[in-house]
């Protein structure tokens, strides 16, 4: 979990599986089970800076039908970096021996995907666009987020951690993740929890950098006064802080979103803060927005 040169990275794990193929995703076991780990464990964590401390990484899925089950890792060993500061935290069973300090293992040789196209093909793409069209029309739903897949292979023992890398230094702004082969790149936080304060940050709306000075601001203003963006953008910020508001308080969203700029595109931002009420969890509010509009839509129960 890595931004700007910081963040943390474990090995080892004691892995949580909730459910299967087919099971309801996210289900709230998840955030059931984390309190009563975080219950049981006896924690010394003199740093006691974000990523220290007891600490999971988590794959949720929100498509009933993927073959991926939720899943929560306890690593054994964790590494990081923030404010200038590292540290390395060690979890185990207190029967369990402690377990070695991490070793520095060169990267493997460079290598590259082949890329082709996934289940949707244009013809397919274009019969959803219209079905999406009818939908909204006919007033069953607000708004429509339509994706296709690539689906590509990598040699095999190709070293993933390359692809990490170059995700984190050329996206350094956006949060890079590594999970269980579940790897990305991502300028959108869905929830951050800090001593109780609450952040979300809510994009939709999305342009092409500029070729030049010239046409990157010309682009950066159409899409900070179109019409169409700035309605799609607060499809998503509603449906996020409708969502949170049972259990938040202080809630605030600013009426307007900002451009948030990365090395390849323009979005339209808007950061969501509160507090945590009613004994809330991260994951409990993970559980009320994902997926949110931003990736599905509205009516996200649609």
């Amino acid at each position: 979990w890595l931004r700007r040169g910081e963040g943390i990275v474990g090995s080892g794990a004691a892995v949580v599986t909730i459910g299967g193929p087919g099971s309801p995703p996210l289900s709230r076991p998840i955030a059931a089970i984390w309190r009563d780990l975080a219950a049981n464990a006896r924690v010394s964590d003199p740093v006691q800076l974000p990523g220290t401390g007891l600490v999971a990484f988590g794959a949720l899925g929100f498509d009933p039908a993927s073959t991926a089950p939720p899943f929560l890792v306890v690593p054994q060993t964790i590494t990081g970096v923030h404010d200038g500061r590292a540290w390395v935290t060690t979890i185990r069973h207190e029967s369990d021996p402690e377990p070695p300090q991490p070793t520095s293992v060169p990267h493997g040789p460079h290598w590259s995907a082949t890329l082709g196209p996934g289940s949707l093909d244009p013809d397919g793409y274009q019969h959803a666009v219209r079905s999406g069209i009818e939908a909204i029309t006919a007033g069953e739903v607000e708004k429509v987020v339509l994706a296709r897949d690539l689906v590509g292979t990598i040699p095999a023992g190709a070293d993933l951690r390359r692809l990490v890398r170059a995700l984190a230094t050329n996206y350094p702004d956006t949060w890079t993740f590594a999970v269980d082969g579940l790897i990305g790149a991502s300028p959108e936080t869905l929830i951050t929890v800090n001593q109780g304060a609450v952040t979300a940050r809510v994009l939709a709306g999305t342009t092409a950098r500029g070729a030049d000075a010239d046409e990157d601001v010309a682009a950066a203003k159409a899409l900070g006064t179109s019409r169409k963006d700035i309605d799609e953008h607060r499809f998503a910020v509603t449906s996020v802080v409708d969502a949170l508001a049972p259990l938040t308080r202080d809630l605030v969203a600013p009426g307007e979103p900002h451009l948030l700029e990365l090395p390849n595109l323009w979005h339209l931002a808007t950061d969501v803060s509160g507090r945590l009420s009613n004994g809330a969890s991260a994951l409990d509010l993970v559980t009320v927005l994902h997926p949110t509009a931003a990736v599905a839509g509205t009516p996200t129960d649609a």
